[in-house]
């Protein structure tokens, strides 16, 4: 079964030259479910023919010929249940001050909270075959029930601070605009397992193993941090001729210090000929509505990266390294590091034109595109002789 809880809140407001807005959005999910794989159920439901007994008149659960090995009526009555609830929470508040005329200051800062858990008992199930008295499979273990928590945290923040200004004088128009931003995600992760419990209260017994699967949340932790400088400049002549220049500096935390940071600019223009006089005054005018001449070029980034922390050589635990005096030792294992890798980048070029005519029952455009990427992060294939895990490099290029 499923409940679902909803709030949301917009407010607005305006003081003077300062307008603020504030949006809040909650969200309570509650299910209950069964222990084990719902398709895998299904599909074993659906191809056992209906001449097969799942359930004898002793209430035992029965495998045939076709069910084997499990009987999904039985995991669905006894096999146990998982239940989720789930908190997520999103909210922004934006802030809008008029310094002058035409001269705004904006700052926005927003936020996502994703909290989830989810707790699971696993029973055991015994099956039979039909007029047998042996069991012939069953689901869980013989020894007890297995019960189990899972947490996971996501929080995701959002900082924005934009100056911008914006002027028309006669027949030009123009935009400029600066600011900084910074973006950070932080994920945690913790679960644990227990077995051999008491299938009625999930107790411990004399039997009882110790908390096994056992992950606490500082070796589940990933954090990552973009912190950018932001500008653009758009200027208009006439609605004829278009300009805009785009820059952006970008620091990233998945990359060592040396190579953190990276610089993508970008430049594009337009020419809208059909507003030109000697266009107007000639035959074409009646033929064509649009005829819009552009060309842009930018470099784009990627951090793409399998994980936050790539550039940094990190430990791990893990139980039953190695024997010493004859008892099992945890050992302590090593993922390798790659202090070089730095922004996968993309240099597009793109030059085309827009065309319309017949008041605008034909449209059409031409595009002459060309894109190269260098310092792809790809993962290569290593000798098993090397030793260690496999890390991302810079080592490839598309054109």
């Amino acid at each position: 079964g499923v409940k679902r809880y909803n709030f949301r809140m917009n407010l607005s407001t305006v003081y003077k030259k300062l307008k603020v807005t504030a949006n809040l959005s909650y969200a309570r999910n509650e299910i209950k479910d069964h222990s084990y794989s719902t398709g895998t159920l299904i599909v074993d439901a659906e191809r056992t023919p209906p001449l097969y007994q799942m359930k004898d008149s002793a209430g035992r659960y029965l495998i045939n010929d076709v069910l084997n090995q499990f009987n999904p009526l039985g995991i669905l009555d006894k096999g146990g249940y998982r239940h989720y609830d789930n908190d997520d929470l999103f909210g922004t508040i934006t802030g809008e001050l008029t310094l002058a005329k035409g001269l705004t200051l904006k700052g926005v800062f927003g936020g996502t909270l994703d909290a989830n858990h989810e707790f699971w008992a696993t029973d055991y199930v015994p099956f039979f075959r039909p007029g047998g008295t042996d069991t012939a499979g069953f689901y869980g273990s013989p020894y007890g029930s297995s019960a189990g928590d899972n947490n996971t945290k996501n929080v995701m923040l959002n900082t924005q601070l934009i100056l911008q200004y914006a002027r028309t004088i006669g027949k030009h128009d123009f935009l400029i605009m600066g600011g900084y931003t910074t973006e950070s995600y932080t994920n945690k992760t913790n679960h644990f397992q227990i077995d051999t419990l008491t299938s009625d209260l999930l107790l411990p017994q004399a039997s009882s193993e110790p908390v096994s699967n056992l992950s606490l949340s500082p070796y589940n932790t990933d954090q990552r941090a973009l912190n950018s400088f932001i500008g653009r400049a758009t200027y208009s002549y006439a609605g004829k001729y278009y300009f805009e220049s785009d820059f952006r500096a970008d620091g990233s935390s998945v990359f060592a210090a040396n190579h953190r940071w990276g610089y993508f600019p970008s430049i594009s223009g337009g020419w809208l000929i059909n507003k030109e006089n000697f266009f107007q005054n000639s035959r074409l005018a009646n033929i064509f509505d649009l005829l819009k001449l552009r060309a842009s070029y930018g470099i784009l980034g990627s951090q793409n990266v399998q994980n936050s922390y790539l550039y940094q050589t990190t430990y791990f635990i893990f139980s039953n390294a190695y024997a010493f005096n004859n008892t099992p030792v945890p050992g302590t294992g090593y993922n390798t590091a790659n202090p070089d890798l730095q922004w996968e980048t993309a240099h597009t070029f793109n030059i085309g034109t827009d065309i319309a005519a017949f008041h605008n029952k034909l449209t059409a455009s031409f595009d002459y595109f060309h894109k190269l990427t260098t310092n792809i992060l790809q993962t290569p294939t290593l000798p098993g002789t090397y030793g260690g895990n496999n890390v991302d490099f810079n080592i490839a290029s598309v054109r």
